[in-house]
């Protein structure tokens, strides 16, 4: 598998040796293939050793992420190749193997660049291994007749299997979190193969799931890793109260992979608008006696801004929703689907009381969103 970059959080080159006065790394960024390098870097950065400590440290994230688009539709590019070569004091470069980038991160807890596995013994063994299924959560709630997708790391080469397989429901790997339903798709009786080309397009995959009248509580998907034994089971659970207008949240997670969330309860939404006056003179001094016309404004308005809110509230859901709604407010690039339009949304909720079971008995959350953009049209 490939080592993995998070570029939300730092990732370190360190070079030394003794005797050291510098060093240059060129740094290459690509999309396709891995044998696909561009001839020249997009970056050459020179570091002069100090305090004699023989070795210097490059951060590249940062970098990198100019070559990450997080978008929803076409414009995304989710993962890039990085490479980077390494001049000691001029001398000849060092090419180190190509790594992978994504735009997720890891927690403070995990240490530098973590990458982890949800079973601990291949943890232990292969501690950089990246997850095959790419959520935290493995309950997953659905809407029948609303499209299940669940994001899976390529190179896990996983199968995947469907507890029930059923003659009118779908599904299939695919590249894109918003491709629909065609006539090739297999239905849940057939085992999906996750297949890596190698293509940076394809590295983040999502099986989508249609025909979800056909499902049914309580169901279950088994995704079992073609590389290490490693065996991941994900519960599906059905959204049965349907009294409100059910929202999809869409939003990276920390795996650099799009993930949802159901919002299936009551919706509030808010018009903020701000403005700026001033005092406008219409005295009419072009007759010999001075008038003015009160249809007029003496007060005028300009400068007219206005933003939509919108408060979407969860059901009754268990604490695997936890780590994803945290995630979800650490999202950069998050959207909103109504069922008939998608539109990209900031989040307004900065503080979240996470809830435990033992705690509320009931858990649901609420959250506050801003569109992300004016209501009146001024893009230019």
């Amino acid at each position: 598998m490939s080592t993995i970059i998070n570029t939300r959080s730092p990732y370190y080159i360190s070079v030394g040796s003794d005797p050291l006065s510098s060093v240059e790394i060129g740094l290459y960024i690509w999309t396709g293939l891995v044998g696909a390098r561009p001839a020249s870097p997009e970056y050459t950065i020179t570091k002069s050793e100090i305090d004699n400590d023989n070795y210097v440290i490059f951060e590249i994230s940062e970098l990198i992420r100019d070559y990450l688009y997080t978008e929803y539709y076409t414009e995304a590019v989710d993962a890039v190749w990085v490479q980077y070569y390494y001049k000691i004091d001029g001398g000849s470069p060092t090419f180190p193997a190509a790594l992978l980038a994504i735009d997720g991160y890891g927690y403070f807890e995990e240490g530098v660049n973590p990458r982890e596995s949800s079973n601990p013994a291949i943890l232990s063994s292969v501690p950089s291994i990246t997850p095959q299924l790419l959520q935290d959560n493995t309950t997953v709630y659905f809407i029948k007749g609303q499209d299940i997708k669940i994001p899976i790391f390529a190179e896990s080469l996983a199968t995947i299997t469907y507890s029930t397989g059923g003659a009118s429901s779908y599904w299939e790997a695919v590249d894109d979190f918003w491709d629909v339903y065609d006539v090739s798709w297999a239905t849940t009786a057939t085992t999906i193969t996750i297949t890596d080309d190698g293509d940076t397009d394809q590295k983040i995959q999502y099986v989508n799931i249609t025909g979800t009248d056909n499902l049914n509580d309580g169901d279950t998907i088994t995704i079992t890793n073609g590389v290490y034994s490693d065996t991941t089971i994900i519960t599906l659970r059905e959204i049965c109260e349907l009294k409100y207008t059910p929202y999809r949240v869409v939003f990276y997670n920390k795996y650099g992979a799009l993930q949802d969330i159901w919002f299936n309860k009551k919706s509030t939404e808010t018009l903020n608008v701000t403005s700026n006056n001033y005092k406008r003179n219409i005295i009419d001094l072009s007759t010999s006696s001075p008038t003015y016309n009160t249809y007029k404004h003496a007060n005028r308005r300009f400068d007219v801004v206005a933003n939509e809110t919108i408060q979407l509230s969860t059901g009754y859901v268990d604490e695997s929703i936890n780590e994803p709604i945290k995630q979800l407010l650490m999202s950069e690039s998050v959207w909103i689907d109504n069922g008939t339009d998608v539109y990209p949304v900031n989040i307004n909720s900065s503080s979240l009381q996470i809830k435990k079971s033992v705690n509320e008995k009931l858990i649901a959350y609420t959250l506050d969103f801003n569109y992300a953009f004016d209501k009146i049209q001024n893009v230019r």
